[in-house]
């Protein structure tokens, strides 16, 4: 006789066809390995999502219909209804929400009331640090935002960190205990590795204000003097079109640095498998998703702002820059000494297959059966 599917809700802000975040690259790894098992029967549930995109093996229900726009309803009062709605014909045992938002609060209160079990994963230390007022015109829909997932915060029984980071300001800001630490997880490379000339340096991200893609512009800049290096940026353009322009006019007025748009996974492998090093300049990240996709095909990384659980400072896989102008310098070095760039690439090889490999789903799909046991 066959067993009964576990049945999981997914429920974030975006699918990955919207967008190709970190937090929705892990989801769409961790549904694809879960499809594998055949022991879940998985519905996503989204605001957002390509509308034509066939889901194989699992169903996408969106939360958000253009009737609600329509209305006008504030968005956290149509998502509640909406999901209250959803999650009643659904009945999950396991009910999986990422990326903190109002959501987070809402799923938080449905699920005291309609008894499904809820475990929330963290997707970055700003979901677990409380807010920080600034003047815009969306503070007052950011506070309330921010305050109706922090009910959900103190409310959510299985709390996922990514870092031991975020499980100390969890403890610290909220008074909440982690579940577990589940490191992200990726898939290991398939490409073949060719570390050939010129040294190349990749940037790799959604080009917004948060991660500071001028600050990568300018080190291409002041190191525009090293034949032997070509500097790539990959992502999106986001952001203001004043904003856009005056980043597309740098980048064009430097002959050392290409912007290469946006690329499909794939495509951002395959550029990886033949480059040296990644550059990270954001403000803040997760772990971010990026450093484990360069470690895994042989890339230092240097971070400008970005240590999770002072990584750099406990592995030779790359540098912890902390300064623009140590950016340029740690950069620089790396391009220079060859033997040191391939000692660390084959550390940060052997590094990211050891912790950041597929096993770590497994732990993730051993909780959703722990507590489908219990709901």
């Amino acid at each position: 006789m066959a067993h009964k599917k576990t049945k999981v809700c997914i429920l974030i802000p975006g699918h990955w066809t919207e967008v190709m975040g970190g937090a929705q690259y892990q989801i769409k790894c961790l549904v694809e390995e879960a499809l594998k098992q055949e022991k879940y029967e998985i519905t996503f549930v989204a605001r957002n999502y390509d509308r034509s995109y066939q889901p194989a093996g699992y169903q996408i229900i969106p939360l958000a219909e253009e009737r609600d726009k329509r209305r006008g309803l504030p968005r956290f009062i149509s998502d509640y209804r909406n999901l209250k709605q959803i999650l009643s014909n659904l009945k999950p045992d396991v009910v999986y929400q990422r990326v903190g938002c109002s959501l987070t609060g809402s799923v938080a209160y449905l699920a005291q009331s309609m008894g499904f079990k809820l475990i929330w994963h963290v997707a970055s230390e700003v979901d677990v640090t409380p807010f920080k007022f600034k003047l815009s015109r969306y503070l007052v829909s950011n506070f309330i935002e921010k305050k109706i997932m922090e009910f959900g915060i103190k409310h959510i029984e299985d709390i996922v960190v990514q870092t031991e980071d975020q499980a100390q300001l969890l403890t610290q800001n909220y008074g909440r205990k982690y579940r577990a630490v589940i490191p992200n997880f990726h898939p290991f490379p398939e490409e073949a590795i060719n570390k050939s000339d010129p040294v190349k340096i990749v940037w790799l991200a959604n080009l917004k204000s948060l991660k500071q893609p001028e600050t990568f512009i300018k080190l291409a800049q002041a190191l525009i003097h090293e034949k032997n290096a070509r500097f790539i940026m990959i992502g999106a353009m986001q952001g203001s079109t004043e904003w856009r322009q005056k980043l597309l006019s740098d980048i064009g007025n430097l002959d050392n640095l290409d912007y290469v748009g946006p690329k499909t996974q794939d495509e951002v492998n395959e550029i990886l498998s033949s480059s040296h090093i990644l550059v990270n300049t954001s403000q803040y990240e997760g772990f971010s998703n990026t450093f484990i996709q360069a470690w895994m095909r042989e890339m230092p990384v240097v971070s400008l702002n970005v240590n999770p659980d002072r990584i750099f400072d406990k592995q030779p896989i790359g540098f912890h820059a902390k300064t623009a102008e140590n950016l340029v310098k740690k950069v620089k070095i790396l391009i220079h000494d060859q033997e040191l760039r391939y000692s660390m690439g084959g550390n940060a090889k052997k590094y990211a297959f050891q912790n950041h490999s597929l096993k770590n789903v497994d732990m993730l799909l051993n909780l959703f059966n722990e507590r489908a046991k219990n709901s």
